[in-house]
């Protein structure tokens, strides 16, 4: 069961940034380290503790400090368990000695605020018996947007909600329609875009379906879990996209499953499917010292990677690789870290007398004038809107800016996002 990838292939594939910000407008506009392996050598000093399960929990990503991933929290707020969220990685960071999550029971999360996905470092083994749960919401009948694992994306409002039903949300997000599922690996029904790459570097979960009557499944989450020893799953390990309601909405698409070990077992399950089995799978990949070991259930197929003795895995994206940003609209910065959230006044920008039409620049890091730049924009009430290309107008370095111009935005809560293909 081994197979390798080819990364420099893989990371010609696209660049997918979770640079996704929420502006409103209102007659005006708002919008709204390496890991070493000897055996494996994991970073940071253990200063989450051991994280033992043996009754159904909730781990709540809000808890977690904001810095620098691999230096202990000094906050007097912060304690032994709490993690830590870094922005620049875009990721909710623990470092724990060993991981047990015991059987019949299970441990899922409630989201941070800005929405990113876990990762976690063990210096010692993994062994889950129960589930570890990071699957997407289904959707509703009373229309409200479902919600994602962690690191993936809301699934589309419902009309029941008595606004306009909205496209599903993230790279791969559906348009809104009849059952039109959410996107990510593989395309679901309504052919939504595929993203990212067999890597899964960075590290993103999946997209919504679109809302129709009732509200659309939620994208299920993302996780890396790297491990000195041996990771071993008897129970289950759940990334599944959400379903789609009783209403007509869309489904989600499958998250990511990332496991980087000395040695894996699944005599369990490994499941980053899409939602009603029409939404978009999900990836999966584990990279071991040997051989993927058990006959457990692993939906999709995973892609496997051998180690060699004394290889580095990559946690984190390379210097070297794409990414994208959205760094102004109609001249006001973005915030680094955009949160995303579709609630008035809290939106990441206000636009006050654009009178519908907006400039949005992009930043580009290994992003060539060759490039596919395409930005969406999806309402809280309305269809999901693009690719609409941008316009590439110079470079300086491996930095390159890009430009479009919007026109005839509606007032209210919009979520923008932008991508980039390499050719």
């Amino acid at each position: 069961m081994s197979a390798h990838a080819n990364p420099a292939r893989d990371r010609m594939i696209s660049a997918v940034r979770r640079h996704t910000l929420v502006f409103a407008t209102a007659g005006t506009v708002l919008l709204a380290a390496p890991l070493a392996l000897a055996q494996i050598n994991v970073p940071g000093q253990d200063w989450d503790g051991s994280l033992t399960i043996t009754a159904n929990t909730t781990i709540d990503l809000a808890q977690a400090i904001t810095g620098d991933w691999n230096v202990q929290p000094t906050d007097a707020a912060w304690q032994s368990g709490d993690g830590v969220f870094d922005a620049t990685q875009w990721a909710i960071v623990y470092h724990y000695t060993d991981v047990t999550i015991g059987a019949g029971v299970t441990l899922d999360f409630a989201n941070h605020s800005s929405g990113a996905p876990v990762v976690w470092l063990v210096t010692g083994n993994v062994t889950i018996d129960g589930t570890l749960s990071l699957s997407g919401e289904t959707g509703n009948t009373a229309g409200f947007p479902s919600l994602p694992g962690p690191g993936a994306f809301r699934g589309g409002n419902g009309l029941n909600l008595g606004i306009p039903r909205s496209g599903g949300f993230g790279p791969g997000g559906a348009s809104t329609g009849l059952a039109q599922d959410g996107s990510y690996a593989t395309s679901g029904n309504g052919g939504a875009p595929t993203y990212g790459s067999s890597r899964i570097v960075p590290l993103i979960g999946g997209s919504g379906g679109a809302g129709n009557a009732g509200s659309a499944g939620a994208g299920g989450g993302a996780i890396l879990i790297a491990c000195a020893g041996n990771v071993r799953v008897d129970g289950t390990i759940n990334a599944r996209g959400g379903n789609r309601g009783d209403n007509g909405g869309g489904a989600g698409s499958g998250g990511a499953i990332r496991i980087v070990a000395d040695s894996v077992t699944v005599d369990g399950s490994l499941l980053a499917t899409g939602g009603f089995q029409t939404a978009g799978e999900g990836r999966i990949r584990v990279e071991s010292a040997s051989l993927l070991d058990g006959a457990g259930a692993i939906f999709p197929s995973p892609s496997l990677v051998l180690l060699s003795a004394g290889a580095t895995a990559q946690i984190w994206p390379e210097a070297t690789d794409p990414s994208l940003r959205i760094l102004s609209l109609n001249g006001l910065p973005i915030p680094d870290d955009p949160q995303a959230t579709f609630t008035f006044p809290w939106q990441d920008e206000a636009l006050d007398g654009a009178n519908g039409a907006i400039t949005v620049r992009l930043e580009g890091t290994n992003v060539p004038s060759d490039a596919t730049v395409n930005v969406f924009v999806t309402r809280t009430g309305g269809d999901r809107i693009g690719p609409l290309p941008a316009t590439f107008l110079s470079s300086g370095g491996n930095v390159s800016t890009w430009e479009l111009a919007l026109t005839d935005v509606p007032n209210g809560l919009s979520a923008i996002q932008a991508r980039a293909v390499l050719p």
